[in-house]
């Protein structure tokens, strides 16, 4: 390696043409992350550790956000695996096989990036989904009598019905049209819903305690340091025991690797420190966000963004009698308590001064709703 290119990886400065989702600065002369096409590789990464593409699909998929190759075809599967593998991504360089720390501002954290290398080696392949079937809660539900699958079929050409498939056995269940099971399903998301004026008055108190908070918290920190500390020796160790010959290549590159990828993290987690504060919150206000939103998926009949909200967040689904059922699991299932809470208060209100009444119970719901929600965050995080 010549002496030039040496320095430049101690500096963490990128050796050569930059990597897709980055551009090269000829000033700095490293890299910087292209605003573009560095929001395609984070939907990449999601989607792919998510098990919802091969890589031949993603290619196709990248195609629709401009990402193509030569001729404007999709990306090939070789292209798409050497995007999904570069580390550049962590802030790691790669040369000749060793591992650098790059001083260069990171796309994804290290957790997406090792959740896809497992699907990669095929831990998690993604599932096959049958297309053109009109039938878009397929998988969601099984039947609440025999535990079999419930499937669908057209009717006459025109109407839809789910209905269990009756493959274990003799099941007395009957179908239920789609119109009726999509009702089913609007209510029950619409009774777990934030409406947006409780997410605007979320957010606001949110916003309170992010301002009041103080970063109290400095054995974190301080733990954090000593580990990076900790991570350092133990790299010049591993140098040291290299150069005097007491440790073989294959070994030390490994090892170097993993004490890389370990040092990456812990600045990560540092930085992540200083700039949150407190790790709850954004956890919280995406909870806000996602209920807030199953509202508006219920009310634009979006059945995508419906049945995903409901395989993430309920258990035991099942269609039993023509009636749709599930558990509400984590935080959902303390909202659905609180908003069923919410409506029998309601219902016991005299009708003078109900208006005003309701809105004064809204709000304490609402309060000790959000206080219920940032201790279930807090012990989460």
């Amino acid at each position: 390696m010549k002496r030039g290119k040496r320095q430049k990886l101690r500096r963490g400065e990128w050796p050569g043409l930059a990597p897709f989702g980055y551009v090269n600065n000829q000033k700095t002369r490293n890299i910087d992350i292209d605003p573009i096409k560095s929001k395609i590789v984070k939907i990449a990464f999601k989607e792919f550790a998510d098990g919802k593409h091969t890589l031949k699909s993603m290619g196709e998929r990248l195609q629709f956000f401009g990402a193509v190759g030569k001729y404007g075809k999709p990306l090939c599967k070789v292209v798409i695996n050497r995007i999904l593998t570069c580390k550049a991504y962590i802030g790691i360089i790669e040369y000749n096989g060793e591992s650098y720390e790059g001083n260069f501002e990171k796309i994804i954290s290290l957790s997406d990036f090792e959740a896809v290398q497992k699907v990669l080696k095929g831990k998690a392949k993604p599932r096959k989904v049958k297309k053109g079937h009109g039938f878009p809660f397929l998988g969601l539900l099984t039947c609440g009598e025999c535990g079999a699958a419930i499937t669908a079929q057209w009717a006459k050409g025109k109407y839809i019905y789910y209905r269990c498939t009756k493959r274990l056995g003799h099941c007395s269940q009957k179908y239920i049209g789609s119109n009726a099971l999509i009702e089913q399903l609007k209510e029950r998301l619409e009774n777990i819903a934030l409406s947006d004026e409780w997410a605007e008055y979320m957010f606001a108190e949110i916003a309170k305690w992010e301002k009041q908070s103080k970063f109290d918290n400095k054995g974190f920190a301080q733990n954090l340091e000593t580990k990076l500390i900790e991570t350092d020796g133990k790299l010049n160790k591993l140098v040291d025991e290299y150069l005097d010959g007491n440790i073989e290549k294959q070994l030390y590159l490994a090892k170097k690797d993993d004490l890389i990828k370990t040092k990456t993290d812990l600045h990560t987690r540092k930085s992540d420190f200083g700039r949150k504060g407190n790790n709850w919150i954004e956890p919280m206000r995406n909870f806000i966000k996602e209920a807030n939103g199953a509202g508006n998926a219920a009310l634009l009949n979006d059945f995508i963004a419906i049945k995903s909200f409901v395989k993430r967040n309920g258990t035991n689904r099942r269609l039993l009698g023509r009636k749709v059922g599930w558990d509400w699991i984590g935080i959902y299932e303390i909202l659905a308590e609180f908003k069923e809470k919410m409506g029998e208060e309601i219902s016991k209100l005299a009708p003078e001064g109900r208006e005003q009444n309701e809105k004064n119970l809204s709000c304490l719901l609402m309060s000790s709703l959000l206080k219920e929600a940032r201790t279930y965050f807090k012990e989460k995080t």
